[in-house]
């Protein structure tokens, strides 16, 4: 589902994206896909500043971004200059609709695999989800709801539902089997108690 709300195109949200990648990659569990990555972001930045220095700069930026020289730029050009370079050179981290950018995404790797023993994925999920939700609580109106996403984790879920289903069928079924149990073996008192001189 799209976050309708998304609208990285205020100067604030801009420079709040332009510090959220080079703050991941401070973090332990993130490291670079590949040698030499750059975020989308920051890629679109370096574009803009040596567009605006060049003798013939590229008609994608003399068309849609109105002599911008660096990031933050005027948030009415934003949509246009970042869509007109990312189809420029076909980035598909940048997505678009209607004029409006509507998702920015981006990789990085994590320290552990799928395969990885489930009590590690479950600490490295919840440092990464806890510092997501740092970063949304501080960032701006626009940027605020970030997620994070990643088929190992996906495995990871699995295994927490089937984990947790399993100990709630075991509880039911004890507690069932439990109940039977007390209800099946109740003893019940005699019609005519038996006297001390009755014998078997």
């Amino acid at each position: 589902m799209l976050d309708k709300s998304f609208d990285p195109s205020s100067e604030n949200a801009q420079t709040f994206l332009l510090s959220f990648c080079p703050n991941l990659f401070d973090e332990e569990f993130a490291e670079f896909p590949v040698e030499g990555y750059q975020c989308p972001l920051d890629a679109f930045a370096s574009w803009v500043e040596e567009q605006a220095v060049a003798d013939t700069p590229d008609v994608a930026y003399v068309e849609n971004c109105a002599g911008a020289e660096s990031l933050p730029m005027p948030p009415q050009v934003f949509h246009d200059c970042i869509i007109a370079w990312s189809v420029q050179v076909q980035d598909t981290r940048v997505l678009s609709n209607e004029g409006k950018v509507q998702i920015i995404w981006f990789q990085f790797t994590s320290r552990v695999r799928w395969d990885s023993p489930f009590d590690d994925l479950d600490n490295e999920w919840k440092r990464i989800e806890h510092w997501f939700d740092t970063k949304s609580a501080i960032a701006p109106v626009g940027v605020e709801n970030a997620v994070f996403s990643s088929s190992d984790f996906w495995w990871y879920d699995t295994n927490g539902q089937m984990l947790s289903t399993a100990y709630g069928a075991a509880g039911l079924a004890l507690g069932g089997a439990a109940a039977v149990i007390l209800l099946s073996s109740r003893s019940h008192s005699p019609s005519s108690p038996l006297s001390p001189s009755d014998t078997f």
